[in-house]
């Protein structure tokens, strides 16, 4: 979510705002003219994108196939319906530091699209790191930090909140999960009803560490465009 999920996060994390850094033709709305041919970085600002990865959303002419492509190289199969039904959602991944130009074609039209990639450790837009600093990924059972930006592997972890009297959180072993009549049942705002089950994952970003919670089942595969019936699209 790649991890999809952490990433989108991180991104969202380092900054709030609303500029939009994209190149478009055609009029009206993205709803209703049949001309629109658009990319746009859903996953942050395209120049404060970090950690090589990033969500685009697109959007075609009626009845036109598009391709992508990162500095003149084809990405095959990089478009994929949006489940909200909103153009399409492409997952780039790998990018490299720096600028990097993104470009959609439809029938002979182009656009592009300027990401930047910053190194995950940051900086991103605050200057230099500043000095002494203290790494604290050992105290966050992430191990040794790897560099001085204070990287570190990131960590996911699992708990179920069981059926005991009084329910507690307890440890879940995906390779040897409890028995289903054991775990709770969670029933989110959207009124889809799921085991609660929780992922924690625990990683660095800026020499900082974070922590993301979400429901989750371990069983099932997911991806930008096919989220787990648990995700709410919620950030809390």
């Amino acid at each position: 979510m790649f991890n999809f999920l952490a990433s989108y996060l991180r991104r969202a994390a380092v900054v709030n705002a609303a500029v939009l850094v994209t190149v478009t033709l055609g009029l009206g709305s993205a709803n209703s003219d049949d001309t629109l041919l658009r990319i746009e970085a859903v996953s942050n600002r395209a120049d404060l994108v970090s950690g090589a990865d990033v969500l685009l959303r697109v959007r075609l002419p009626r009845n036109q196939q598009g391709m992508l492509s990162v500095n003149g190289a084809v990405v095959p199969g990089a478009l994929h319906a949006a489940p909200d039904g909103n153009g399409y959602l492409a997952l780039l991944t790998g990018l490299p530091l720096g600028r990097n130009t993104i470009t959609l074609s439809a029938r002979g039209r182009v656009v592009h699209l300027d990401v930047t990639n910053h190194p995950i450790g940051g900086p991103v837009f605050s200057g230099p790191h500043l000095q002494p600093w203290t790494c604290t990924t050992q105290n966050n059972a992430l191990g040794p930090a790897l560099d001085a930006d204070c990287n570190a592997p990131t960590r996911y972890d699992f708990f179920y909140k069981n059926t005991a009297t009084p329910p507690a959180f307890v440890a879940y072993d995906p390779a040897n999960p409890p028995p289903s009549a054991q775990i709770a049942i969670s029933t989110t705002d959207r009124g889809v009803t799921v085991p609660y089950i929780v992922r924690v994952e625990t990683g660095t970003l800026n020499r900082s560490i974070y922590k993301i919670t979400v429901l989750f089942s371990p069983t099932q595969s997911w991806t930008p465009w096919a989220p787990q019936p648990a995700w709410n699209g919620k950030l809390l």
